[in-house]
């Protein structure tokens, strides 16, 4: 009988949540893993209007320089060319940005947050 309830409680203490999987459910984990998954989020976000605005552009620009056409065409001086290079200007920074953004930088920072926030420290070997 006794190696009976030995053998459950072995059983009992052996099914329960390991350490490990109570610090990933720990609120400072799930806190880590919400606030990265914001910072995704507005990344995202930020990158879908910059990508609008560029395409916002680029009609502007595409509208200047039909209109510059029609005025070589018609014998007028061609008026648009600095607003037509302003526009290149913010259009190719704007690629740049989206090219070269942050995100990659908040990624790897927000996977050590959630590393540091969800995994239990390894304890160093002394030597």
């Amino acid at each position: 009988m006794k190696l009976y309830v030995i053998a459950l409680l072995v059983l009992l203490v052996g099914c329960g949540p390991s350490a490990q999987e109570k610090r990933a459910n720990s609120p400072e984990c799930l806190a880590a893993k919400n606030q990265a998954a914001e910072r995704k989020a507005k990344a995202e976000s930020l990158n879908l209007e910059i990508t609008l605005k560029n395409d916002e552009r680029r009609q502007q620009l595409e509208n200047l320089r039909l209109e510059d056409q029609i005025a070589e065409l018609q014998g007028r001086p061609i008026k648009n060319r600095k607003a037509e290079a302003l526009l290149e200007s913010a259009i190719s920074t704007n690629e740049m940005l989206l090219k070269y953004d942050m995100e990659s930088t908040s990624t790897s920072i927000d996977q050590y947050l959630i590393q540091s926030a969800c995994e239990i420290p390894r304890e160093k070997p002394a030597n």
